[in-house]
């Protein structure tokens, strides 16, 4: 018996095609890269309780250049396998965002900070 298809890795790119994010989601990806951009933008306004972390200052940085991520498929997967499959994905890419080598379900930013970036922060984008 085959498992089913549920899980989809996919990897966010430069406008220069660099891959700098390699993540999981059970959404469509188009949804998927449109929550990044939401919630990036939602840190920016202060609205956000989103923890801030290398992904969303990479995203951040692009938007003030009025540039946007790019969303690639890399792999559709099983709920048994994605696990394996994101850490390898991560291990194929250098200068990635990505804070961990995967397979933890998202549950990458223990202990960082929550809320608006300080003005010394955003001088840094």
């Amino acid at each position: 018996m085959n498992p089913i298809t549920k899980i989809k890795i996919y990897a966010l790119i430069c406008p220069n095609k660099k891959v700098r994010y390699v993540g999981k989601t059970e959404l469509e990806l188009d949804y998927r890269l449109a929550q990044h951009i939401r919630d990036a933008k939602s840190i920016i306004r202060g609205t956000c309780k989103r923890k801030i972390n290398k992904r969303y200052s990479w995203i951040i940085s692009l938007l003030n250049k009025n540039e946007l991520p790019e969303i690639y498929l890399l792999e559709n997967c099983s709920l048994e396998n994605w696990k394996q499959r994101e850490i390898y994905w991560i291990s194929q890419f250098d200068d990635l965002t990505n804070i961990t080598k995967g397979g933890d379900g998202g549950d990458t930013n223990s202990g960082r900070k929550f809320g608006p970036l300080s003005e010394e922060r955003k001088a840094d984008l």
